[in-house]
Formats: C-alpha cells, sequence, structure tokens
C-alpha cells in the first residue's frame, strides 16, 4: 500500500509540476500554439459605410482629419483593423504607428504633407512597427534595454518581443536613425508632443501627448475593443500603475486615439476614440485583475463596458 500511495504521489506531483510550469509559461505557449496553425490573415471587404469624414483613399486604406494637423490613417481590410497617426508641424511631421506593412503607408502620408516625416511606433508589435521599413527616418523609444541591443544603428527583434510568429512573420531588423528618452518633448515646429512610457501591454509601450490639445494617442494601450494584457511580455502590475499615470495627464474633454478600431462598423466606420475618462474605468479594471481568482481558463476577461473589455492574465504571472 505504501508504495502506491508513493507512486499516486509521484504522479500527483508531477502534474502538479507541469500545471504550474504550463501556468507560468502559458502566454508563450499560447503565441506558440498560435503559431502552429498561423498564416497571415486574407483581407476584409472594404466596409460599406463609413462614418462623416471618414474617406477611402484607395482599396486598402482611409483616412480622417481629427483637426488641422492631425489625421487618422486606418487599414480597415487588415484582420486588425489598425489605425496610425499623423502629426503636422511647421518644420515637420511624426507617424506615430505604422501598420503590418501589407502596404506602402508613406504613399498616404506623402498625399497629406510634404514635410520631412519621422515615423516612431507606439511599442514593438509585428501590426505596430511593420510599414516602418518604407521611411529614412526612424524613431525608437530609449526604454526596455532596445537601445543596448542595436548594432551600427539597427535593432533586431526578438520572437516575443514582435509577436509575428502569430502570423508567420519573420522578426525584422529595424533601421533606427533617432532614439527619444522616455517622457521627452519632441518639437515639430509650432507644436510639441510628449512620448510618456507606458509599460504594461508590453515593456515598451508609449503613450504619445498632444501638449496643447491633451489628446493622446494610445497604441494598444487602451482602445475600442479587447483590450490585451495576456500577452508575453505583458505586466499586470506596470499596466496598472500606467493607467494611473496616463490619467494624471488625462485632459477633460480630450480623446484618446488607440491602434486599433473596427468595433461597431456596421453603424460605419470611425476614429478609435474614447474619452480621457477612460484611463480611471481601465485602472479599476486591472486592480480587479490583479486580484487571485480560483479559474484555470486565461484570459481573464473584465468587461469596463460593451465596446471596452480587458483580457488578463493571472496576477501571479506578472513580477
Amino acid at each position: 500500500m505504501r508504495a502506491i500511495g508513493k507512486r499516486i504521489a509521484a504522479i500527483a506531483g508531477g502534474l502538479l509540476f507541469f500545471f504550474v510550469i504550463g501556468s507560468i509559461y502559458q502566454p508563450y505557449l499560447k503565441a506558440i500554439s498560435m503559431a502552429m496553425s498561423a498564416d497571415r490573415p486574407r483581407p476584409y471587404p472594404m466596409p460599406k459605410k463609413l462614418a462623416a469624414g471618414m474617406v477611402k483613399v484607395d482599396d486598402w486604406f482611409v483616412v480622417a482629419r481629427i483637426d488641422d494637423r492631425t489625421f487618422a490613417i486606418g487599414e480597415p481590410r487588415y484582420g486588425q483593423c489598425n489605425f496610425a497617426y499623423l502629426m503636422i508641424g511647421r518644420d515637420r511631421a511624426l507617424l506615430w504607428d505604422s501598420g503590418p506593412g501589407d502596404r506602402d503607408i508613406s504613399r498616404v502620408v506623402a498625399q497629406l504633407t510634404t514635410l520631412p516625416v519621422t515615423a516612431m511606433p507606439s511599442h514593438l508589435h509585428f501590426d505596430h512597427v511593420g510599414g516602418l521599413r518604407y521611411f529614412r527616418d526612424v524613431a525608437l523609444p530609449d526604454v526596455a534595454g532596445l537601445r543596448a541591443r542595436a548594432k551600427n544603428g539597427k535593432l533586431k527583434l526578438r520572437r516575443f518581443e514582435f509577436l509575428g510568429l502569430i502570423e508567420n512573420r519573420k522578426s525584422p531588423v529595424l533601421r533606427v536613425t533617432r532614439w527619444i528618452s522616455k517622457d521627452a518633448e519632441i518639437d515639430l515646429g509650432g507644436r510639441k508632443l510628449r512620448v510618456l512610457g507606458a509599460p504594461g501591454h508590453t515593456d515598451n509601450s508609449l503613450v504619445l501627448l498632444d501638449e496643447a490639445s491633451g489628446n493622446m494617442f494610445t497604441g494598444d494601450s487602451i482602445y475600442p475593443g479587447y483590450v490585451a494584457a495576456f500577452l508575453p511580455g505583458a505586466d499586470l502590475h506596470a499596466f496598472r500603475a500606467s493607467a494611473a499615470r496616463m490619467a494624471m495627464f488625462a485632459k477633460p474633454g480630450a480623446g484618446l486615439f488607440g491602434g486599433h478600431g473596427c468595433i461597431g462598423v456596421e453603424q460605419g466606420l470611425g476614429i478609435p476614440r474614447l474619452p480621457a475618462s477612460d484611463w480611471k474605468h481601465l485602472e479599476r479594471a486591472l486592480d480587479q485583475a490583479l486580484k487571485p481568482q480560483p479559474t484555470i481558463l486565461l484570459p481573464r476577461t473584465l468587461p469596463l463596458r460593451e465596446d471596452l473589455i480587458l483580457e488578463a492574465k493571472a496576477p501571479w504571472m506578472s513580477k
């Protein structure tokens, strides 16, 4: 009987070991499982209805004016419905995010401004850095040890940093012409933007603040739809701290312009905008995500409201 008991204990211990290890590495295992059947998604049809002010540029891109010096550039036929933002100053312009790079976004930018353009991503996932190759001037943030890894002005993105494996995309080598310090100010000439460090979705995530209008360009930190806080590199503690900090910069009446936006497309594709007060809602959802729950089903889904949902890993999976 003792021998049987020892065997049962050994089997139970082994199962527990593999469960714990599998849980710890679940974000990576999920990404790998997605990659096993990965292929680039087929393009969606162009939305039949566009919101007021949104116009088709060609069979792929749409553009909408946010104000006289700011444009949203969307790719609604791409599966994740990415949006990039062009900020124009007196002397130069900045493109915030560049999409997956399946089409040349620089051609759209050239139709909107003749000024020299710097392209900069909100973070390093594949669907935000893919179009950087179409620009001569590329800026990256001097965060998370990125600059120390660069050699001769080139940075090789790591597999789970880029995450292109889920769409069968190879990690690129980015050519970097300038490094931007966290919380640095970018002067476009008569227009100042501030690059705010906002780790959480990834350790290199950023938010761009237009100091005059108070508008914030948030990448994947917050946007209408499912905000991911469960992928490799996500950290709930850092995310919660970033949401609280971003709320301190939030200006009443200003907008949060996200990196994705096809929620409610049936009513007409519009700019993915949320109110500045949603930083506080996200902070509260992350507070809830950090509370232990008796579940093995991940990611956990925490709805803030119908158009804003947090998908989170377990709290002990973060630092």
